[in-house]
């Protein structure tokens, strides 16, 4: 059972605090009226307004809060709740880790009696558990959606996992809701969206290590959700003691809005970590954030900025961050600082028994600067997420994605970050700092499209991982009419040693009708500025219809690609249009390469074509 259960209004209420946590107990008779916090001034204890924000709750369902300071200790604001300040002039200053909770709960598994049959819509429990149409519920599976062990086909999917980095247990799960109930069987008002969801666990590969979560059958939980609460309309005075100002759990169809969140100084869990997260989100559904302000101060900024130059891998300040949610998001929020603003994850905890994907969620119409690695992250074990109309500057990264079936387009990144900058998310050997990345082997299927680009080492990259298992295997990505300006590199490949035990997997990567303008030709003799770089075990590109302006090479690919199609492209003064490296395994001559090429165009180039002679 949860810490903090869910209470709607209804029937016999009292205030009560739980767990250090002010929650409300339903009232016997509630106004549709707002009430004004300031008449319950009575019932604070000391300098703490939770407990008479509880006391307001029990008269109404809507507390509005007028301007003022108002220090508060950890609240739960009920379901069908709202909590209205008056602007930015309604500021509360947290009394310990947590300000405010918007909280439900997940009921006891269910397993399932037969596998769910692919894609469908109905379920065969063991029990049907008390379950009635129109209850939500939680189905989370048996297989691990981050393992790539075992037999394609019986194991694993490959068109369907979603990573493979660390020891992560997030499985296979979605929230959907209940539409009929005849004994055992239910039917549900959406269809299955993940495969493989089985009675067992005899048919999972077993894990490549320690410390993976493992589960017995795919099961049903019964949620109580925290529903239609709002939030909005004020601030909150950032503390060292306030790590988390706003958490969302078991959540659906709320709203946070017009909050400002405003801090000098470095905020820590009890452990002593550094830590930071302005609205933390994780099983949130059809839930927005909306309008919410991050003000780093310059000296908080200046602790990030050295962080991020010890070379050390600090991804503590995730301000906005969802996690195992579904068709949730941000929009039109802003950050001036962090390690990534906006964060779209899944959850892999293992004393939670691992997490579910998360699925269509967004970050739209957002601004963020100053992040030590990305404005924008998408992780592994996230589907169906969109990156749409946001802005990012003065980062080391611009948009990242780590996850299948990605949309990033309409945004603008750039950075005044140095060319060569070389820290511990930027290494030159990867391609240093990017514009937008897909990373680490699981972005597979996603879409850049219209995007403007500038300043970066590299403007978009595909890019191989650190880990030996997070490797593109497969690709499926369409990038199509962005606009990169001022990069070494407009368009690059990283793929890491591993591969080499992989060959050259076919990418089915079409770069099309994208303008790169060039930042320098030779920033430095051993990174020549190419328009788009192809390195060894490269297979199956197409770039068609793009215009590479003042390149070293306007396309350089290694010796050992495979499978390139070159077409209705224009090169203006490059050094070298398209050129293809020998291969020293082959001395000199052609390595076996299949590159297709016509039609292209050349302005103000000096050598056209550069290919191998046979000998």
């Amino acid at each position: 059972m949860s810490t903090f259960p869910s209470i709607p209004f209804g029937a016999g209420g009292k205030v009560i605090l739980l767990a250090t946590a002010w929650l409300v107990a339903a009232p016997p008779a509630v106004t549709a009226a707002p009430v004004l916090l300031t008449d319950y001034t009575q019932h604070k204890s000391g300098e703490d307004w939770a407990p008479a924000l509880a006391r307001a709750f029990q008269d109404s369902a809507s507390v509005t809060v007028p301007a003022g300071r108002y220090p508060c200790s950890h609240f739960k604001l009920p379901s069908g709740g709202t909590l209205r300040g008056s602007g930015p002039g309604t500021v509360f200053i947290p009394l310990g880790s947590r300000l405010f909770d918007i909280a439900g709960e997940a009921g006891k598994e269910i397993p399932i009696a037969e596998d769910i049959v692919d894609f469908s819509d109905s379920v065969i429990l063991t029990s049907a558990g008390g379950l009635r149409p129109g209850d939500e519920i939680m189905i989370r599976g048996q297989r691990n959606s981050m393992l790539r062990e075992g037999t394609a086909g019986t194991h694993y999917n490959p068109d369907w996992v979603l990573g493979r980095t660390r020891k992560s247990s997030c499985f296979f799960g979605e929230l959907t809701v209940v539409a009929t109930v005849a004994g055992r069987q239910i039917t549900t008002t959406s269809k299955r969206l993940f495969p493989d969801y089985l009675k067992d666990n005899r048919r999972e590969p077993e894990p490549p290590g320690t410390g993976f979560v493992q589960r017995q059958a795919t099961t049903v939980s019964p949620l109580r959700l925290a529903k239609n609460v709002v939030l909005r309309d004020l601030a909150i005075e950032g503390t060292a003691q306030c790590s988390m100002p706003v958490r969302l759990s078991y959540c659906k169809d709320c709203l946070v809005e017009n909050i400002t969140f405003s801090t000098a100084v470095e905020s820590f869990e009890k452990d002593g970590d550094a830590e930071l997260s302005l609205v933390y989100g994780i099983y949130a559904w059809n839930t927005v954030i909306r309008g919410f302000k991050a003000q780093l101060g310059p000296e908080l900024l200046a602790v990030l900025d050295a962080k991020e130059k010890s070379f050390a891998n600090f991804s503590n300040y995730n301000l906005f961050k969802l996690i195992s949610s579904t068709a949730s998001g941000f929009e039109n929020c802003q950050a001036n600082g962090g390690t990534h603003a906006f964060n779209i994850t899944r959850s892999a905890s293992v004393a939670g028994g691992g997490g579910i994907p998360s699925v269509d969620c967004f970050v739209r119409d957002c601004q963020a600067s100053n992040c030590i690695w990305a404005g924008v992250k998408v992780q592994q074990g996230c589907f169906n997420t969109e990156v749409t109309g946001n802005t990012v500057t003065a980062s080391g990264q611009g948009i990242i994605t780590c996850g299948r079936n990605t949309l990033i387009a309409r945004n603008r990144v750039s950075t005044q970050a140095p060319l060569l900058s070389d820290f511990y998310y930027t290494h030159l050997e990867r391609g240093g700092t990017f514009g937008i990345g897909l990373i680490e082997g699981y972005a597979c299927g996603s879409v850049v499209r219209d995007n403007v680009v500038a300043g970066f080492h590299s403007g978009i990259a595909v890019a191989d991982g650190y880990e030996d298992k997070n490797c593109f295997e497969e690709g499926g990505f369409l990038i199509e009419r962005n606009h990169v300006s001022g990069c070494l590199r407009g368009f690059t490949i990283y793929k890491n040693p591993h591969c080499a035990s992989l060959g050259n997997n076919h990418l089915a990567l079409h770069l099309l009708d994208n303008t790169f303008l060039c930042a320098e030709p030779a920033v430095r003799p051993d990174l020549p500025a190419h328009g788009a770089h192809l390195p060894p075990m490269t297979a199956g590109v197409e770039i068609r219809g793009n215009r590479f302006q003042g390149f070293r090479q306007g396309v350089a690919m290694a010796a050992e690609v495979d499978l390139i199609q070159l077409h209705d492209n224009q090169f203006e003064d490059c050094d070298t249009g398209i050129e293809l490296a020998a291969s020293e395994r082959t001395k000199g001559a052609p390595g076996g390469a299949r590159v297709q090429e016509g039609g292209n165009t050349f302005l103000r180039t000096a050598m056209p074509r550069r290919f191998p002679a046979a000998n």
